[in-house]
């Protein structure tokens, strides 16, 4: 993750966040506290700032983050990183006001946030945050119920889960639903990366190519910006990877499902421990994942 920190934004943060009434203000208390943990406890970040060598040392928040990471670079090494064709995964900026370069920040996938509005927009974002039990739902599940997954920026996904799409009904219920919501997001080119363990399936060359053709077939027919690439591997034949729990990673969420993304259809009246669970970058949980799990 990538972040960079104005002088003054940092500053003004421990004005703003000893003005917080928890009591009054929980939304912003929350996104404040997350906030604060990202740069209190999140290791192996990439660090820019416009403050001075001594500067660093003296602003508290600064300080912090150097607690985890050793290095904060200035101001024109973040200007060189982000005009990279290639930038780190997550991007992160947070200023005093609306700077000339923000558009095109934003533009690269960045989020980017003032003084004035980051509590806002991180309240927003932590409503992402959500553990959908189906024995709790007053009504079926479907897809696009978590439809605000699209609304963050994003130009690539990946899934772990090996029996998802093994027949045709799964690929109708779960697949199909899945890419008319990531095709929402706002982007000119979308990769979505599927990570499989053909150890544990069975499934010949014929049927993996049955099932490549249909999926492109959707695709076209939907008219969708979308590349789908398999990334089969075998665990048993000394692969690299050797994945097990059900995961969606996009640049920002995390969706992970316990008993698999095949969850739909789903019997109401059946007893179950079928679980969604969506987080955001800001839980050092998520952070965590995308640290270990995420393959450029």
């Amino acid at each position: 993750m990538l972040i960079y920190i104005e002088k003054e934004f940092a500053i003004g943060f421990e004005k703003v966040i000893l003005e917080i009434d928890p009591f009054e203000q929980p939304d912003e208390d929350n996104a404040a506290h997350r906030i604060l943990q990202l740069f209190k406890n999140f290791p192996d970040l990439q660090i820019y700032s416009d403050a001075q060598e001594h500067e660093k040392k003296q602003i508290r928040l600064l300080r912090m983050l150097l607690s985890y990471n050793p290095v904060i670079q200035n101001f024109n090494q973040f200007q060189y990183e982000i005009s990279k064709y290639k930038t780190p995964l997550q991007l992160l900026a947070f200023t005093m006001k609306r700077n000339e370069w923000a558009n095109s920040f934003e533009q690269k996938g960045g989020l980017y946030f003032t003084i004035d509005d980051y509590l806002q927009k991180i309240s927003n974002m932590l409503q992402f945050e959500k553990s959908i039990r189906f024995t709790e739902l007053k009504k079926p599940f479907i897809w696009s119920d978590i439809s605000y997954i699209s609304a963050l920026p994003a130009d690539k996904a990946f899934i772990i889960d090996n029996y998802w799409i093994e027949n045709k009904y799964k690929r109708d219920k779960n697949l199909y639903p899945l890419l008319r919501l990531l095709s929402r997001i706002k982007t000119d080119y979308f990769v979505f990366e599927m990570f499989m363990d053909e150890s544990k399936l069975n499934l010949n060359k014929h049927i993996w190519s049955e099932i490549e053709e249909e999926i492109q077939e959707f695709i076209e027919d939907q008219d969708m910006n979308i590349v789908v690439k398999f990334k089969k591997y075998n665990s048993k034949k000394g692969a690299k990877y050797n994945f097990h729990d059900r995961k969606l990673f996009l640049k920002y969420i995390k969706v992970e499902v316990g008993k698999g993304f095949d969850l739909l259809p789903y019997k109401n009246d059946e007893i179950s421990d079928k679980k969604i669970i969506i987080r955001t970058i800001f839980d050092k949980d998520t952070y965590d994942d995308f640290r270990n799990y995420y393959i450029e």
